[in-house]
């Protein structure tokens, strides 16, 4: 090789060792950095902020163990339940002449509980009406009256509504409350009337002034419509309106017509020819 080949073969060995030692100090400065790909954040899941779901709770139906009596003749109605849980009796309402019997089915019907109707004048009070209607000839002394008001029979609740008053015919205060000693007492007066040995009473509506009505309990109840009530609680007076149209406006006192009821418009509806309803 000539000497002037040499130098130049010299020089581009040093040119190209060059390079790479200047390259590679660049490399040790600015190192490659791996930059790992964004990681992606996960979307939480919403939290619901809807109200929860309400399971809709159905209207009462009617119940269809709740029977309803109307005697448009005797100008009555009342409810009773037909049968009771875990017996086979059925109560029934039974209408001959002026009374309706109530009575399970276990029983003769004239053995069970009764409501009766007597006329009345329609001035009488409900203690005139008594005397009038079953006490004729009876000392008062003898069968004192006892007026009760709008209480139910079993209890101080009211259950009639205002306008309505029971009375009693009772012994006199001269008894001592002792059954063997009765009996004198009760022969001085109308026996089957009495309330003495069992729940008897009458019962009046101002609204319905020529009607008297008695019931004959006795010392057991039958449901009405309500497990806390009985079947004579449920019981109310009732005729067809004079016209088609009842008047339901209240009046000063803001109480309106017993004729203003529910249960009495459903009933004329239903009984009374050519009735539409009540008027506001």
């Amino acid at each position: 090789m000539s000497k002037q080949s040499f130098v130049f073969l010299l020089l581009l060995v040093a040119l190209t060792a060059g390079a790479l030692l200047f390259f590679r100090t660049k490399s040790l400065q600015n190192p490659l950095v791996s930059i790992a790909p964004p990681t992606l954040l996960s979307t939480p899941t919403p939290t619901s902020t809807l109200a929860p779901s309400i399971i809709p709770i159905p209207s009462p139906s009617s119940n269809l163990n709740i029977k309803t009596f109307t005697s448009e003749k005797l100008g009555i109605t009342f409810k009773y339940q037909e049968k009771y849980k875990g017996s086979n009796e059925v109560i029934a309402a039974k209408e001959i002449g002026s009374k309706v019997y109530v009575y399970s089915s276990n029983m003769q019907f004239d053995k069970g509980q009764y409501v009766e109707l007597f006329d009345k004048d329609a001035s009488d009070s409900i203690d005139s009406a008594i005397a009038k209607s079953v006490l004729f000839g009876y000392l008062p002394e003898d069968c004192p009256i006892t007026i009760k008001g709008t209480k139910g029979s079993f209890g101080n609740t009211q259950v009639y509504p205002d306008g309505y008053n029971t009375a009693t015919i009772g012994l006199p205060a001269s008894f001592s409350k002792d059954m063997e000693t009765a009996g004198p007492y009760v022969d001085k007066c109308p026996s089957k009337y009495l309330s003495f040995g069992g729940v008897a009473y009458f019962l009046i509506d101002q609204a319905h002034p020529t009607k008297l009505a008695f019931f004959s309990i006795g010392q057991y109840a039958l449901t009405g419509d309500k497990a806390d009530n009985s079947w004579q609680d449920t019981f109310r007076f009732i005729t067809c309106p004079s016209g088609a149209w009842v008047d339901c406006m209240p009046g000063p006192d803001a109480v309106s017509s017993p004729q203003c009821q529910p249960e009495y418009l459903k009933w004329a509806k239903d009984n009374c020819p050519g009735f539409q309803g009540g008027a506001l």
